[in-house]
């Protein structure tokens, strides 16, 4: 993901030159890797509108675009048109609902109504009103639920709402969420203890992953290759 490029090219630090750092570093990686232009929310529209504006020399590595940072005051519809303008030059669409924040299920509700978003990182707080999880399910909106914890929490966090909201078919997966700062570490660790603590079966965390590969930003031939892989790795594990 880059995150918060405003900010950066006021330290001096070019869009070019950010960008072809992270190419760099995405080639070097060992893993499939795609980048998520995100949007500082304490910033305002324009900002947000020169950051399409500094990609466009770049959309052929950006797959889609985000908003981040602090929530209160900075509401989702706030960058309404910044998201209209993404969506017709061909980027896909997500953003930062946080947990626990101020009119949280109201923003939920914009996200999903006026951004017309595919994907909500965390989610939540969809579970709070009946007639958003309708939507959020019917429309096949994936939640990228984050269960971490720190070293003072005994388990997993909002595993009751990831039952929930497995038991309801929503398009809900587990991430992780700034792994170096939590105990929760990275993700296969993230499951393990997901399912230690959460009793869920091997078929419901291939649920989890099938959810995560269904939402992915990726192509339709890698997306069946990778649930063919899952289903096989279920059917030999479980056997």
């Amino acid at each position: 993901m880059t995150r918060n490029s405003i900010l950066n090219i006021d330290r001096g630090v070019g869009f070019d030159e950010l960008m072809d750092a992270l190419k760099t570093a995405c080639r070097a990686s060992e893993v499939s890797t795609g980048l998520i232009m995100y949007m500082n929310r304490e910033r305002s529209l324009e900002s947000a509108m020169e950051m399409l504006d500094l990609a466009e020399t770049h959309r052929g590595d950006i797959i889609g675009v985000g908003l981040d940072s602090y929530e209160e005051g900075n509401t989702p519809i706030k960058f309404q048109d910044f998201y209209h303008r993404a969506r017709k030059e061909g980027y896909r669409l997500t953003a930062h609902c946080d947990c626990d924040q101020k009119n949280a299920v109201e923003h939920a509700n914009q996200c999903v109504h006026k951004l017309g978003l595919e994907r909500i990182d965390h989610g939540l707080h969809v579970l709070d009103d009946p007639a958003l999880i309708e939507v959020v399910r019917d429309r096949k909106i994936t939640l990228t639920m984050c269960p971490t914890w720190r070293p003072s929490d005994p388990e997993p966090r909002r595993l009751a709402a990831l039952r929930k909201m497995l038991d309801l078919g929503l398009r809900v997966c587990l991430n992780t969420d700034d792994p170096e700062e939590f105990a929760s570490r990275y993700l296969t660790h993230t499951m393990q203890q997901v399912q230690k603590h959460g009793a869920f079966s091997a078929e419901e965390m291939t649920q989890f992953m099938r959810n995560a590969f269904d939402g992915a930003w990726i192509s339709d031939d890698q997306r069946r290759r990778h649930l063919r892989e899952l289903e096989t790795h279920l059917k030999t594990h479980t056997a």
